[in-house]
């Protein structure tokens, strides 16, 4: 072997090769400045808040969104646990009858709507229009 040249291993290469793909990644995309703590935007990679409120039914709770009760759709309420179709159809009816709810606990007038059910959707609906 002659003085002066060393060999790499591929090992070591290959890491070495990662580690600039990734930093053109960081770079070229920007990935720390698109991401933040803030509900606002955090999915700016998919077309920023504009775009979440045209997500609907399974797509918002994928995302983990929570679906509007007083504004949610018959198939939007079905993909909620433990919420079939008749279930969905009793809560639009309750819905329609008080003029839409004000708040999570007035589900339980729901008939098939008891403490336990309420506990397994609470987490993914919440009430803003009414």
């Amino acid at each position: 072997m002659e003085k002066g040249h060393q060999h790499i291993s591929y090992e070591a290469f290959f890491f070495l090769f990662l580690s600039c793909l990734f930093i053109f990644f960081l770079k070229a995309y920007d990935l720390p400045s698109r991401f933040s703590a803030s509900d606002n935007h955090r999915f700016d990679l998919y077309g920023g808040p504009e775009a979440l409120q045209s997500t609907h039914g399974a797509h918002r709770l994928v995302l983990g969104l929570s679906v509007d009760i007083n504004s949610a759709t018959l198939d939007e309420l079905t993909v909620l646990p433990g919420i079939g179709k008749a279930l969905a159809v009793r809560v639009l009816e309750e819905r329609l009858a008080r003029g839409g709810f004000r708040s999570i606990e007035e589900l339980k007038d729901v008939k098939g709507i008891g403490t336990d059910r309420l506990k397994a959707i609470a987490p993914f609906i919440e009430i803003k229009g009414r």
